[in-house]
C-alpha cells in the first residue's frame, strides 16, 4: 500500500463494487476465517497501519 501511495494512489478511488482502499484497509466486507489456511485474517495492527496510511494520504 505504501508503494501505491508513493506513486499517487488515491484512498478515495473506489473499485467497480464501490469499495475504496480506505474501506478495504479497515476490513469492510472481510471477516476473520473468511479464507481457508493458516493466514486467514489480517491482524488488527496491520489494518490500523493501513487505515492510518490511507487517511494521512487522503487527497
Amino acid at each position: 500500500m505504501q508503494l501505491l501511495v508513493e506513486h499517487g494512489a488515491d484512498a478515495l478511488t473506489p473499485t467497480d463494487q464501490g469499495v475504496t482502499p480506505l474501506m478495504s484497509a479497515a476490513g469492510v466486507g472481510f471477516w476473520d476465517g473468511e479464507s481457508p489456511g493458516p493466514l486467514n485474517g489480517t491482524p488488527d495492527l496491520v489494518r490500523l497501519e493501513a487505515v492510518k496510511l490511507a487517511i494521512e494520504n487522503w487527497k
